[in-house]
């Protein structure tokens, strides 16, 4: 008696239709997946700038003297940037690649006691965000004590 079950493999047109699906899948998820890095971007340059700032008041309170984080060219905070004690020069970090940094002063400054010094005191707020987006930024808040702070959430008043 012969063997009428069918054979047990995938037909051409099924192998097509699993593949067009899998394509269409795959070009929805690319998108997303692309916010989700340039958040994780903004996310990390955040955090490395916050690291840097907390570097600078520490040096300022360890050598008793003011020092000051700047940028060293004219790309500002987005560029690369220099911790400098007076003339020295004690840390010079990349630019922040993929990021749009807005902040209102051109450079900060770190007495010895780690409070704010410099023309202009008071909190300010720097904004990271995604190169083109201002939809999910990260904000370090700086406050006249000289306290960094990178909040979780929300807006830099928050």
């Amino acid at each position: 008696m012969p063997n009428l079950r069918p054979p047990a493999a995938f037909s051409l047109i099924e192998l097509l239709v699993c593949l067009a699906l899998l394509a269409i899948a795959a070009s929805l998820a690319v998108p997303a997946f692309n916010q989700l890095l340039r958040n994780q971007q903004a996310q990390v340059a955040a955090e490395q700038l916050h690291a840097l700032l907390l570097y600078a008041r520490g040096e300022a309170a360890t050598r008793g003297r003011p020092v000051s984080v700047r940028a060293a060219q004219a790309d500002g905070w987005a560029g690369p940037l220099e911790v400098r004690a007076g003339t020295g020069l004690l840390r010079q970090q990349a630019g922040l690649a993929q990021v749009d940094v807005e902040a209102p002063r051109s450079a900060i400054e770190f007495r010895a006691d780690g409070s704010m010094g410099g023309a202009a005191r008071g909190d300010f707020c720097i904004s990271v965000c995604p190169r083109g987006s201002q939809a999910s930024c990260r904000h370090l808040r700086v406050q006249g004590s000289g306290r960094v702070k990178l909040p979780a959430g929300g807006r830099c008043g928050a």
